[in-house]
């Protein structure tokens, strides 16, 4: 098993147990826990601030990122401190929320960025960020963010234009549009239910201590590390295995006692509701018929684990993986809590870290007013048009039609067909969307230059011109659309 698929499976761990940890434990400790954040989260309206301490350390990035993934990789390399405050009313819907940039070396604080919710619209105040963007992103990336947004200050993204977004992405579950669909953008009705649920589990789970958590006078402390993850896993597992009837019954009389209002928060109708239940049953079934096969599997997982810890590379990552959470009470109407998590992954040549720290003060509110911004104010959909280039190609014709913020072009494009595929050429689309190709001799074959790094584009070469299949321009981070019935080729990109 490679490092990077260790990795992947001991982080997955490490959730799981935690998960665990906060909503299935039954010790007097892992009880009030629970309670406490129980407590919170029936706080309406509240203000929370606090500061987050963030940093990546990796050896590249994906040449096909864009210009603002791009310069949020350079920002979190360095390691950056960001402050924050956020006052939100659940119940009006209501949100102010700003984020500050911590210089160290000077002593100072920016306000980088400003987010607000009002009657299921929300506001970014963009202006400051693109001020500080010569900080963390090359001279061509802050001009280009200047000449598009210009003097704006917000940008508004309606309700309606966030559903789009999960329209137009077809891998988007349609549960999670049809939630969207019958809740405001902060999503209160959805993420309440949820938390009901969480806080409701430990009644099926009334005989099992995950031991993870302590109590500290007033506060509780959840550790986990790699090897504690592997140790709770096998215990957590076979719990559930035998008594799933327990958790079927708590999952099912959950959702009978669901409300039409909750139903539809959740996009959820009768049938699809007694479906869920249905197959609920049956996974109960399977498991206690077969109750001793699985037992079997979760042991068999605990011993693979276990001869996987037991090699000293892998003990190396698992020390070098923890997530420490906190929470305390710390007066009549105020809490805190306190996240860490940091791992190290090192193979050959290449070592990745990353490393989380939170701090966060929470109280309540007596009331809260948000005012919207009336000018310099920018539609989402304004801001895609300006940042979405499209190449549109008829094939037949051997015509294509570009356009960007700066308008519109059409001409003459030669297009080939080969063994029925569509070829297109390179360093003609490359360079109408901007791109930097180049030739290497040594290898024989085209290139194009993206973040500091040589993505091949290997086709056909035809009296001197190197021809790309159209799906192969997917490399580039192009999106490519073909339709059949008109047979024309769609290529969008991003200019940011």
């Amino acid at each position: 098993m490679s490092k990077k698929k260790l990795l992947t499976v001991f982080l997955f761990l490490v959730l799981t147990v935690t998960l665990t940890a906060l909503t299935t434990g039954c010790s007097q400790a892992e009880k009030e826990f629970v309670q406490l954040h129980e407590e919170i989260s029936k706080l309406n309206t509240m203000e929370s601030s606090g500061q987050y301490l963030l940093s990546i350390k990796a050896p590249s990035l994906s040449p096909t990122a864009t210009d603002s993934e791009v310069m949020l990789f350079n920002l979190l390399q360095k390691g950056i401190t960001l402050k924050y405050t956020n006052k939100a009313d659940i119940e009006k819907d209501l949100l102010e929320s700003s984020i500050f940039y911590v210089d160290k070396q000077m002593g100072t604080e920016q306000e980088i960025l400003k987010m607000l919710c009002k009657d299921d619209t929300l506001y970014f105040k963009i202006d400051e960020l693109i001020k500080f963007a010569p900080k963390i992103g090359n001279p061509e990336t802050s001009a280009k963010l200047k000449e598009v947004f210009g003097d704006t200050e917000y940008i508004r993204l309606t309700k309606a234009e966030y559903l789009q977004l999960f329209t137009e992405n077809k891998e988007q579950n349609p549960i999670t549009k049809n939630m969207l669909q019958n809740d405001t953008l902060l999503n209160n009705k959805f993420n309440r239910i949820v938390q009901r649920f969480m806080y409701g589990l430990p009644s099926a789970f009334e005989n099992y201590q995950s031991d993870l958590i302590v109590k500290n006078g007033d506060g509780y402390t959840l550790e986990v590390t790699g090897m504690k993850a592997i140790e709770k896993l096998t215990p957590f597992l076979t719990y559930s295995i035998n008594n799933m009837e327990k958790l079927e019954a708590y999952f099912i009389s959950f959702l009978d006692n669901l409300t039409n209002d909750e139903m539809a928060a959740l996009g959820l109708n009768s049938q699809q509701k007694d479906q869920y239940k249905m197959v609920c049953k049956m996974l109960t079934e399977t498991i206690s018929q077969n109750k001793a096969e699985y037992l079997q599997k979760a042991a068999a997982l605990q011993t693979e684990l276990q001869k996987e810890k037991d090699k000293d590379n892998v003990k190396e990552m698992l020390n070098n993986l923890s997530l420490k959470y906190t929470i305390e009470k710390k007066g009549p109407d105020s809490y805190a809590n306190y996240y860490k998590m940091q791992f190290l992954f090192k193979e050959k040549n290449e070592q990745v870290s990353f490393q989380a720290e939170v701090q966060n003060n929470i109280k309540p509110l007596t009331s809260l007013t948000v005012n919207v911004p009336t000018s310099k104010v920018m539609s989402y959909s304004e801001l895609e048009q300006l940042i979405t280039q499209t190449m549109e190609v008829q094939v037949d014709k051997k015509t294509c039609h570009f356009k960007n913020r700066k308008g519109a072009k059409q001409e003459e494009l030669n297009v080939l067909m080969i063994d029925n595929r569509t070829y297109l050429p390179l360093r003609k689309i490359a360079e109408t969307f901007e791109e930097n190709v180049g030739w290497d001799s040594a290898q024989g074959k085209a290139y194009v230059l993206k973040n500091a790094r040589k993505i091949d584009m290997t086709g056909t070469i035809i009296k001197g011109r190197t021809y790309i299949k159209i799906r192969d321009f997917e490399k580039l981070g192009y999106k490519v659309d073909w339709d059949d019935a008109t047979r024309k080729v769609k290529i969008t990109v991003k200019a940011l």
